[in-house]
Order: structure tokens, then C-alpha cells, then sequence
């Protein structure tokens, strides 16, 4: 009950927060052009004074207060300090009228919003991770990247919903509410910035900053019809800044990466993220400055992309073998490589398994904390603490039940689920498994000769609110590059057609009568691909992103988003 109290009190003191905002009255075809627009055209109209930044905050903010609160995708919000700020921006600008030199001194990103994942320190507000009982903890420092963007004049508009406890496959909490798909509320954004993907897609922010630890800003913006963007793991500032509410995962960490409206707008933020000026706060970020040459010439040069699917694991639903096609066939027509990659399954299989031990072992889960949480679970997380509270007996017997009733996909994601390592030994030689899986299909990857690989990002589109059981089963798909340490990149490439709201495989069992039953609804939703290259050649993913986007709109696909109006 007082956990309930507290949590009603946080969106209370948010609401009273713009009880008495004053909004400045913005023409409609101003409204627009503002939240269609890239990141350089808002920076040129700026500059032309053909708008002003406060026209450009309020826009995003009343569209926020209308549909990103509809939808439940914001937690802490800095409406009030961005107006203050955009206004700050405008005179600033105001005094530099005429002066290029002094414009250019302002910052790249100057009197532009943008959002960030909850779990970003933010200085003077939580990192409140989905619990109550992190509200109180307000932060001291910026994140290096968020304290970066402040000093190039960006406005942080506010910080996008997220887990509870940050860990699961929908943004749900006992504080924020539920976070709804932008293309159906039934359906869910997913899990740790899936909600600022949906904030994007809903046109509320013009870019925001994501975290990527199992491929969930890679899913996020898959299901809501945007771009994201998952840098080298080694080559973004990993050591400090982002707020975990419980301790391990050391074999794996999050990677900040941004999610925008277009390749362009990635290409923008990722020349920020890696430059020196920035990335000089870590002892672990190498001083790789973005290669502007490097990314010009993968431009200008005909590519070799290999595409892959892991149908021993979950078939792809139709929607999108079919997005798979339309690029495979738009680079074809561009003059472009195509080779279809095969992947040993036991390696596959391999990673697999030494990944979820590693995540679900006692020593580095955040199992045992859950234990001590003072407020109700939300469904996917009690689904996890009921199987780890049953008996290994229990356990073994049930899935000898379901190897007898040929069950044997269910059986093996129940064992993936329930194995834990019980020493520091046990832990290190999976880890030694891992590792050697992963230079295995590294040389597997090699031996095909590609400059980059095309893969679903995940075999459905949105799937059902509270639906644990499908959201583990093809782990394999967004986990590959997470565990590989590859860079990777999400396009939007079509919506799920009238005849694709189905499913079948060849296994026919439980798991495929569930996911037919979720295809159900599923008419409409934006389907999305993933671009993966090897560590360290960001700049080769996202010139063969912009190609491939350009291939996908030149056949005349592409996601549009709904018409809602501002």
C-alpha cells in the first residue's frame, strides 16, 4: 500500500509540474513541418529563423501531453525546464543573427529536444528502473553522453518508460503504467527502449537515446516503425551512467545507441557518440573518431550483403520472409551482392545456451533481488520468479513431460530458463564456451566474404501485452549480435498484409499455435530488418543501412506512419 502511495505521488507531482504551462499557439502546417522534419533540416530552419526553438519544444511537448501519455511511453518529464531552456537557446541564437562562425559555436544539436531511457543517469532526477522504490534516488552527474548533448545545446525533453527492474519483454511498472504500440495498443513496444522507439515513431521526440543489452533497442524499434542504431559494445562509454538496480552481467553490458526517424539522423548522432571530446570521460572507450572516408567509400562501392534466418529455432512468420525479399531484391536491382549465409546450428545452439546460462545464473542474475522488492511483480517478471521458486524435481519431471508429449521446443526454453551456475568455476568455463562459439561463427561469418549481414530482428512483429512465452523462444535472433559484440542496425521495411496475419511451421507444436493465435491481430504492424557488420566498422553498417533504405524506397516499400494529428 505505502509502495502504491508513492508511486501515485511521482505521477502527481508530474502532472502538477505543467498544471500551469502557458503553450505558445503554433499554425498547424508549422506543427508538421517541425515533427517531420531530420535532424539537419531542423538544424537549417533554425538557423534560418524560419522557426525558433521554442516553437520546436512546444510542438513535441503538446504532442507528448496528447499521444506519448496516451500510449504510457514517458516517466520523468522536463517540460517546464526544456521550455525554459528552448528560450535561453532562441536569444542565444538571436544575438548570433548574421554570424556563421558564432552559429556554428552554439553546437550541433542546439535548441533541439531529445529523450533519453529511463535507466540514463540524468542529473537531479531517478534512474527509477520501473521500481518505487528508486524514486527518491535523484542522480548527481549526467551521463557523459546526455551531459555531451546539454553542451552542444540540447534540450532533454524527458526520459522514456521502461521495465520493471529494467529486465523483461514490455515496458510495464507499477509507476508508469503499461507502454502501448503506437500501431495497436494490444500489442507492446517491448522492453528497455522500446518506449522511446515508440515516442519516435509517434513523432513526441526527434531522436532519443536507447540502451541495447539483449537486443532490446533493436526490437523496440523494429515493432514501432523506426530506426535504431547499436554501435560497437567496446567503442561507446559502457563503465558509467547507465543505473542497474542489481549487480552482474559482467561477460555482457548495455550499449547506448541512438533511435531516430531516418538513417541520416543515426549517421548524425553517431558521429557525436564516438567523438573524442566525448568519449574522453571513459578509460574504456577507445579514441576512434567516426571515419568519414571509410563511410563515404562503403557509400560509393557495391557491397556484398549476406542474408541468414535460424529456422531451427523459429521460423520467421510471412511478414517477414517477405521484407527479407523486398531487400533482397532492391539490392539486386542496384547492382548489389547478395549471398545467402548458412550458420552452423550447433555453433548457434552453442552461443545460445552459454548466453542464457550466463544471464540466468545466480552469481551475475537479478533473480535473487526480486526477493526483496516491496511491491507486487508485473507478469513477466513474477512469470520468472514462480519458475525459479519451483523445485528442480518439479522441473525435471515436467520436462520429461514435455519431451513424452513432443513439446521439445517448449522443454528446451524451460531448460534454458532454469540452469544456473553455482560456482565461479562453473561460471568461467561457460563463459570459455562462449567465447570459443563465437570465434567459431566469426570464422564461419569470414569465410563468406560479405562486408555486412541481413537478418530478422525478430521472427513476429509486435507480439500481445504480457506475453512471456514467445518473447524467449527466438532469443537467438537479437542476442547474436549482443553476444557477438557486432555492430547492428534496424530499418523499417514494410506493414504485416491482410494475408500474413497467420502462422505456420513445420514443427506444429504449442509454441506455433501460440504464435499463430498472436499474428491474429497483427494486420498493420511495420515489420523491420536487421544490418549487422563485425566490431568497430560502424561506418560500414550505416552506409550499407542508408543503401539498403534507399534500395527498400526505391521499390516503393517503407513504413509510414499513421496519420495522427498533431
Amino acid at each position: 500500500h505505502q509502495a502504491y502511495i508513492r508511486a501515485q505521488e511521482a505521477v502527481d507531482h508530474r502532472d502538477h509540474a505543467i498544471s500551469n504551462i502557458n503553450f505558445l499557439e503554433i499554425r498547424p502546417q508549422k506543427e508538421a513541418q517541425i515533427i517531420n522534419a531530420s535532424i539537419d533540416e531542423l538544424c537549417r530552419l533554425l538557423d534560418s529563423h524560419e522557426i525558433t526553438s521554442v516553437e520546436i519544444v512546444t510542438t513535441f511537448l503538446k504532442r507528448t501531453l496528447k499521444h506519448g501519455r496516451d500510449h504510457e511511453l514517458t516517466s520523468i518529464e522536463l517540460f517546464r525546464e526544456a521550455l525554459d531552456k528552448a528560450q535561453l537557446c532562441d536569444d542565444q541564437r538571436g544575438r548570433c543573427r548574421g554570424d556563421r562562425a558564432k552559429l556554428r559555436r552554439l553546437g550541433r544539436f542546439h535548441g533541439l529536444p531529445f529523450a533519453v531511457s529511463d535507466v540514463i543517469n540524468v542529473r537531479g532526477t531517478p534512474s527509477s528502473c520501473g521500481l518505487i522504490r528508486l524514486l527518491d534516488g535523484h542522480k548527481e552527474l549526467d551521463h557523459p553522453y546526455v551531459a555531451a548533448l546539454k553542451g552542444e545545446g540540447a534540450i532533454l525533453l524527458m526520459k522514456a518508460n521502461c521495465p520493471q527492474y529494467i529486465y523483461g519483454t514490455e515496458s510495464n511498472n507499477n509507476i508508469w503504467g503499461k507502454a502501448r504500440n503506437p500501431w495497436n495498443k494490444k500489442k507492446t513496444v517491448g522492453g528497455v527502449s522500446g518506449p522511446d522507439a515508440g515516442l519516435v515513431a509517434l513523432r513526441c521526440i526527434p531522436f532519443s537515446l536507447g540502451v541495447d543489452f539483449e537486443g532490446e533497442l533493436r526490437i523496440g524499434s523494429a515493432w514501432c516503425g523506426v530506426y535504431g542504431f547499436k554501435p560497437t559494445t567496446r567503442r561507446t562509454i559502457t563503465d558509467w551512467g547507465i543505473d542497474k538496480p542489481f549487480s552482474g552481467h559482467t561477460d555482457m553490458v548495455p550499449v547506448v545507441g541512438p533511435i531516430g526517424k531516418n538513417v541520416d539522423d543515426l549517421v548524425n548522432i553517431a558521429r557525436f557518440i564516438f567523438a573524442r571530446r566525448v568519449t574522453k570521460s571513459s578509460q574504456r572507450a577507445p579514441p576512434l573518431e567516426f571515419n568519414e572516408d571509410q563511410f563515404i567509400k562503403m557509400l560509393n562501392r557495391k557491397l556484398r550483403f549476406g542474408f541468414f534466418t535460424f529456422p531451427k529455432v523459429m521460423e520467421p512468420c510471412d511478414a517477414v520472409k517477405r521484407a527479407m525479399h523486398i531487400l533482397r531484391d532492391g539490392l539486386k536491382s542496384f547492382g548489389h551482392v547478395v549471398v545467402e549465409v548458412t550458420f552452423p546450428f550447433n555453433l548457434v545452439e552453442d552461443l545460445e545456451k552459454a548466453t542464457s546460462k550466463i544471464l540466468h545464473s545466480e552469481k551475475y542474475s537479478f533473480y535473487e533481488a526480486i526477493q526483496t522488492l516491496n511491491e507486487p511483480l508485473k507478469p513477466y517478471n513474477s512469470f520468472y520468479a514462480r519458475i525459479v521458486g519451483t523445485s528442480r524435481l518439479v522441473i525435471f519431471l515436467t520436462r520429461l513431460y514435455l519431451r513424452f508429449k513432443g513439446e521439445l521446443r517448449v522443454k528446451q526454453l524451460l531448460k534454458r530458463k532454469t540452469f544456473y551456475c553455482h560456482t565461479v568455476g562453473d561460471y568461467n568455463t561457460i563463459v570459455k564456451k562462449k567465447d570459443t562459439a563465437v570465434k567459431e561463427l566469426y570464422d564461419a561469418w569470414n569465410s563468406y566474404d560479405v562486408d555486412v549481414l541481413v537478418a530478422p530482428v525478430f521472427p513476429t512483429p509486435a507480439t500481445n501485452h504480457n506475453n512471456n512465452f514467445l518473447y524467449n523462444i527466438p532469443s537467438e535472433y537479437s542476442n547474436f549480435a549482443s553476444v557477438m559484440g557486432a555492430v547492428a542496425g534496424v530499418l523499417p521495411v514494410t506493414h504485416v498484409q491482410n494475408g500474413e496475419i497467420f502462422y505456420r511451421d513445420r514443427h506444429h507444436d504449442r509454441i506455433t499455435n501460440h504464435v499463430d493465435g498472436v499474428m491474429g491481430e497483427s494486420r498493420g504492424l511495420p515489420v523491420g530488418i536487421h544490418v549487422m557488420s563485425k566490431p568497430f566498422e560502424d561506418e560500414t553498417c550505416l552506409a550499407a543501412m542508408k543503401i539498403a533504405d534507399e534500395a527498400i524506397k526505391r521499390a516503393g516499400h517503407g513504413v509510414k506512419l499513421r496519420g495522427l494529428k498533431p
